[in-house]
């Protein structure tokens, strides 16, 4: 059976348990409301009915969700005021028979509205006659309002009227759900009501035709946040960038650019958009570029909110985004970091889903030391966690904030909201193809200084010692980091793992660790019998004919692939052959030929620094035993 079908049938089924009917109910689909859209309104009906003594529900579009709501009114015995309101007199007698053979009538009030003109802000539009949903409504104000009308072809963006010239009569706690979202009118038509309805939260609802939930908010705790951005030569991305903050429609907030010294007209830019806002803005340019996690820290001195919400230079907030955050702030108490879903737009259009850390701090450990798990865009934090932890350490000029959620993730107080609340921007600036075009030393120096942090229970939980030192091994190995993998797969040899032996042995091929593959070998022989590593010396036969291109899974990722692609790239294209020369000087930084030719192609002093950042010891098992392997190994 079809999947929508089957959701069908289970939301019917799910409606129609809930209500009474003698007679055949009006028909569903196709111009009527879907059955799963009628059953998103029924829950949030009983919500409100469960916390309201009396609650008034507007309904833009009679139809069949008026016979079920009516229907529902009576047989819960709800405490409300239904109006449905249609332009059309047609449709409205054909809503009345269905009301009228079901003996429904005293539980809703139809409205014949015919269309009229309304002027807003200055444009004219079609709808409904204001005047008699207003009159209807009288002195009470709107807990549901239900727009599923007027139809689509009436004008472009038919049924945006409805906030500008009703909002003024919403409940403080009013839910708006509009139906037939996946239309391109009325997603242009919620993103401009987000921005006019202070304090409202947005939720879109996979239903049939789509459905978007407006929930206006009436909160208790209304935190100042900053929201931080650091930027350096971006002002063709700035100003989209910084007027996503100022469209905010929580207003409590003030904005914080730090100019990390930008040589174009960024600072023309910030002054033009701090003349024309109603937002505080606070503007620091430095004399010099001092790189990212300085910036990032000045932005954290110049705040004066409870809550700094991060925004890349690139990267756009929906006008919900601190709403949202806000909203999951008056249900929880004494959060530290809120975060979101990503939804990318640019060059590439998809979703990023992060998992729910909530009181899940070991899952996070575990989950940190093999990949960063809390995004950085759009995330909020609240100031006090870097007064307590640390600001953003600036040895990290890539990787600060991987690094930071790593010192915190033990402590700190995460909370994930399913939304997307925040656009990251795709772009030739900022495309990677996997983990080539970054800098993974810094990954591996993070990675490893867990164990500075924590103890192997902490992060691994009753995973013996030995498994869990073997599989950093494996983790060091995916940022290429080779050094310190075979020095780890060696670790967990020593305390008990003779398979990590085997590991060791081929990340030694791997990243053309010549001396290290012989000693290695010899233990092997030691201890295994010659059946049982039969593959691994077909493999050292290989290499040592400089053959490995014979094993293409293997060959694919080892020193001597991607050491030749980068050999060829510096003839045609100096930053792709940077890129493939940086992973070797990663994988071996003890090949002194590598460095020479990195240090005389990209400069000596960047050379040093990402061999420093591989061979220096990060914790105490690097500084205890790797001494000692270091010299035995030949490393």
């Amino acid at each position: 059976m079809e999947e929508t079908t089957y959701s069908q049938i289970e939301a019917l089924l799910s409606i129609l348990g809930s209500v009474k009917q003698k007679f055949l109910f009006p028909e569903l689909r196709g111009w009527a409301a879907s059955p799963d859209f009628i059953k998103e309104l029924f829950k949030v009906l009983m919500e409100k009915s469960s916390i309201k003594k009396e609650i008034t529900i507007l309904e833009l579009g009679s139809g069949a969700s008026t016979y079920f709501i009516s229907n529902l009114i009576k047989n819960h015995n709800i405490n409300a005021k239904f109006i449905s309101v249609d332009h059309s007199i047609d449709f409205l007698k054909k809503t009345q028979k269905y009301i009228s053979l079901e003996g429904l009538d005293n539980y809703v009030k139809l409205i014949f509205a015919p269309f009229k003109y309304h002027v807003i802000n200055n444009t004219e539009w079609i709808w409904y006659d204001s005047d008699k949903i207003i009159s209807a409504l009288s002195d009470s104000k709107i807990d549901i309002l239900v727009i599923d009308g007027p139809p689509y072809d009436t004008q472009r963006m038919a049924r945006f009227p409805a906030i500008p010239l009703l909002k003024d009569f919403f409940s403080k706690e009013c839910t708006v759900l509009l139906d037939d979202y996946y239309r391109e009118d009325e997603q242009k038509a919620v993103e401009l009501w987000m921005k006019e309805l202070e304090n409202a939260t947005l939720e879109t609802i996979h239903t049939e035709k789509g459905t978007a939930k407006i929930e206006l908010n009436d909160f208790k705790y209304k935190p100042l946040i900053s929201i931080c951005t650091p930027t350096y030569n971006r002002a063709h991305f700035l100003k989209e960038s910084i007027n996503s903050a100022i469209s905010q429609n929580y207003k409590n907030i003030e904005i914080v650019i730090v100019d990390d010294g930008s040589t174009d007209n960024t600072e023309e830019v910030v002054k033009e958009i701090m003349n024309k806002s109603q937002i505080p803005i606070k503007y620091h340019k430095n004399p010099e570029n001092k790189g990212r996690p300085y910036s990032r820290n000045m932005c954290i001195k110049l705040t004066s909110g409870e809550y700094i919400l991060w925004l890349d230079d690139d990267d756009l907030l929906k006008p919900d985004a601190v709403s949202s955050y806000v909203q999951v702030l008056n249900q929880f108490d004494d959060l530290d970091v809120l975060y979101s879903n990503l939804e990318t737009f640019g060059s590439e259009n998809f979703l990023y889903n992060y998992n729910d850390f909530y009181k899940a701090n070991r899952f996070l450990l575990r989950t940190q030391i093999e990949n960063n798990s809390i995004p950085n865009p759009g995330t909020m934090v609240r100031k006090e966690i870097y007064n307590q932890y640390g600001f953003f350490n600036e040895e990290f000029i890539r990787a600060q904030d991987y690094e930071f959620w790593v010192r915190i993730a033990k402590y700190a107080k995460f909370k994930h909201t399913n939304k997307a609340l925040v656009k990251y921007r795709i772009h030739e600036e900022n495309v990677s193809v996997g983990l080539l075009k970054i800098d993974t030393s810094f990954e591996s120096v993070i990675k490893r200084r867990f164990l500075k942090y924590y103890s192997l229970k902490e992060i691994f939980g009753n995973l013996p010692d030995h498994i869990a030192i073997s599989d950093i091994s494996i983790f060091l190995d995916k940022v290429f980091d080779l050094y310190n993998a075979i020095l780890y797969s060696y670790l967990s040899y020593k305390m008990g793992n003779k398979d990590s032996l085997k590991q060791a042995f081929l990340l030694s091929m791997k990243g053309n660790y010549k001396e290290t593959v012989e000693v290695i070998k010899r233990e092997l022989q030691e201890v295994f019998p010659k059946k049982q590593i039969k593959n691994l010396l077909k493999i050292y036969k290989l290499f040592k004919l400089e053959q490995l291109s014979k094993i293409d899974n293997f060959y694919e990722n080892s020193f001597q692939n991607i050491y030749k692609k980068g050999l060829k790239k510096l003839e045609t294209n100096k930053e792709e052959a940077k890129s493939f020369l940086r992973i070797c000087l990663i994988m071996n930084p003890m090949d002194e030929n590598l460095f020479n030719l990195y240090s005389n192609n990209f400069g000596e002093e960047e050379a040093k620094a990402i061999v420093n950042r591989i061979i220096t010891p990060q914790n105490k098992y690097e500084t205890e035993y790797f001494p000692e392997f270091k010299s035995l190994l030949k490393l």
